[in-house]
């Protein structure tokens, strides 16, 4: 029981598990205790000198605080809400009892400070801390070791766990949720680049390559003026709002390039997707990625993964320069041309409706692919599913495959 309520630990960052410690510890030893000492000691209404309304409030907070501290505790994105809610309505109920009640000054009253500074915590990390939770971090009941059952494009399970598919000349794949864990990008790679873009800007400044870079965040903006400092801000932003903007791909690819030459990062490959690659090749079908993150970052993903070296196995890459965004129709065709392979025999695997529903269109056949531990469920409609690749072998098309020469790995 501990294990499934606490077992997130093990997979969140450090600074996250040690934050949400101090929320809950402050919450319980501070907030909580001192309320529940009050009702034991004189009832609902402890404070004679306030109104009946905020005895109530500040009565009621022993159990807010309680609550919230369990939910942070079982690494819940809501005890992080409720905190905030309780922060804000505490923190202007004592305000106004300061200098609406007692006409009191700041200064003069440290346990106000003591409760603005942790406010002030709260309203700087909280968010941080929010957005860390809830990334596949909880730990699912076991499940039995039996296949599970395929889903149809009607959401149905399917006779015998089959998917039924055309001959295929290739497969393009996406990464994040799919060939690859999205908590690895999310709590590793992301933050990785994130504590680097201001530090780039400055080894770069005055080269050319700081010149393009700026001139491709000023675009995407729609801020010609803006300055470096403004150009990691957008950065920040669009990596804290997981943006795919195109300059942001590209200088995390570079950064990361940095990180998995020195061997501080590595690219996350689910087990079976090696062995589901080489089975491919043998069949004759070709194999390419199609992700939002730089083709130069896709290659040192499988070049450095967890597997080894996994580039042999993979025909090519695009991203959103070379192909474009990934919930569009157009971009989809747009690697058909360059594959040169007709768009009913060109198999998508993604975890993203919107992205599988793009292809589609486009013609192509996809299949959903969403793992055990993914927090959307198993479904995606429109779309058979698949919880990995362990068992996917469509049928070849007799046409063989037809790499795209420009695309294949050097």
């Amino acid at each position: 029981m501990i294990d499934r309520v606490t077992g997130w630990m093990r997979k969140a960052p450090w600074w996250v598990v040690a934050m949400v410690v101090v929320y809950a510890g402050v919450l319980v030893f501070v907030g909580a205790a001192a309320h529940l000492t009050d009702l034991v000691h004189s009832g609902l209404h402890p404070y004679r000198w306030a109104p009946e309304w905020l005895n109530l409030f500040w009565s009621s907070l022993a159990v807010f605080d309680s609550l919230a501290a369990l939910l942070l505790v079982g690494g819940r994105r809501a005890g992080v809400d409720l905190m905030c809610a309780i922060m804000a309505t505490d923190l202007a109920a004592n305000w106004y009892a300061a200098y609406g009640i007692h006409h009191s000054d700041f200064f003069a009253e440290p346990g106000l400070q003591r409760l603005t500074a942790f406010a002030l915590l709260v309203c700087a990390t909280g968010p941080f801390v929010r957005r860390a939770l809830g990334r596949g971090l909880h730990l699912r009941p076991p499940r039995p070791r039996v296949p599970l059952p395929r889903r149809t494009r009607g959401g149905a399970p399917a006779a015998g766990g089959a998917v039924n598919l055309a001959p295929v000349r290739t497969v393009v794949l996406d990464i994040e949720g799919t060939t690859g864990s999205a908590d690895h990008v999310h709590t590793v790679l992301f933050p990785y680049a994130r504590e680097r873009f201001a530090a780039w800007f400055a080894a770069h400044r005055g080269q050319a390559r700081w010149t393009s870079a700026l001139d491709d965040i000023r675009a995407a903006t729609g801020a010609p003026d803006l300055d470096e400092s403004g150009a990691v801000a957008a950065l920040h932003a669009w990596t804290d709002a997981d943006v795919k903007a195109a300059p942001l791909k590209a200088l995390q690819g570079e950064i990361w390039a940095a990180g998995y030459a020195d061997g501080t990062l590595h690219g996350h490959v689910y087990d079976e997707v090696p062995a589901a690659l080489a089975r491919w090749q043998a069949a004759g079908i070709g194999r390419h990625v199609y992700s939002s993150a730089s083709v130069s970052a896709q290659r040192h993903w499988f070049a450095h993964s967890n597997h080894g070296d996994l580039t042999g196995l993979l025909d090519g890459y695009f991203d959103l320069t070379t192909a474009g965004p990934k919930g569009e129709p157009e971009s989809y065709r747009t690697i058909s041309r360059a594959l040169e392979v007709p768009p009913g025999q060109t198999l998508f695997l993604s975890d993203v409706r919107a992205e599988l529903d793009a292809a589609a269109a486009a013609g192509w056949q996809t299949v959903a692919v969403r793992r055990p531990d993914d927090p959307r469920g198993p479904s995606v409609d429109g779309h058979p599913v698949l919880a990995d690749l362990a068992r996917l072998d469509p049928p070849p098309h007799p046409g063989g495959t037809t790499p795209a020469p420009s695309n294949r790995t050097p």
